[in-house]
């Protein structure tokens, strides 16, 4: 009996140590990328983040682009009139539909965005640089449960 609480101690303060290191992670690189990334470039991460998008989308309309970013439609609508005034992004109307309102990259957002492109790439590659295949399989299976508690957690609450 003794031996099983000992057990449960030691699993709930692993759990506690997990949860600190995940948060230091977290912390470490949203703090790098906001300023080693996004502010040579003067962008919020949600701003390239929906240049991003864009990009890849070729156009795209704001009920798009609500459907992939975690924040509400009057944010959304207060971004794209940001970055149009910047001169990042284009609107358009169709000319069979005006209700609809197409957003696409001016060249210099595009131009803006490659290069975010790339030192995300490198910022990536220095984040695992001398972590093996194997590591990064393991802590994307490790981080991939811990954020489906997370989902599980969050349903319940709900309910």
């Amino acid at each position: 009996m003794v031996h099983a609480y000992q057990q449960f101690q030691n699993s709930q303060a692993r759990s506690r140590e997990l949860r600190s290191y995940v948060e230091k992670v977290a912390t470490a690189i949203a703090r790098q990328v906001a300023n080693d990334l996004m502010a040579p470039y003067d962008l919020a991460q949600i701003e390239y983040s929906l240049l991003k998008f864009c990009m890849e989308q070729g156009e795209c309309t704001a009920t798009q682009i609500a459907e992939v970013l975690p924040v509400d439609a009057s944010y959304i609508s207060r971004l794209v009139n940001g970055l149009v005034e910047r001169n990042l992004l284009r609107r358009q109307r169709p000319r069979g539909n005006r209700r609809i309102v197409i957003l696409s990259l001016t060249e210099e957002a595009k131009d803006l965005t490659s290069r975010v492109m790339e030192s995300e790439r490198i910022f990536d590659a220095m984040l695992t640089d001398g972590v093996s295949e194997e590591e990064k399989e393991v802590f994307v299976s490790v981080v991939t449960r811990i954020l489906a508690n997370c989902a599980a957690q969050d349903e319940s609450r709900l309910s």
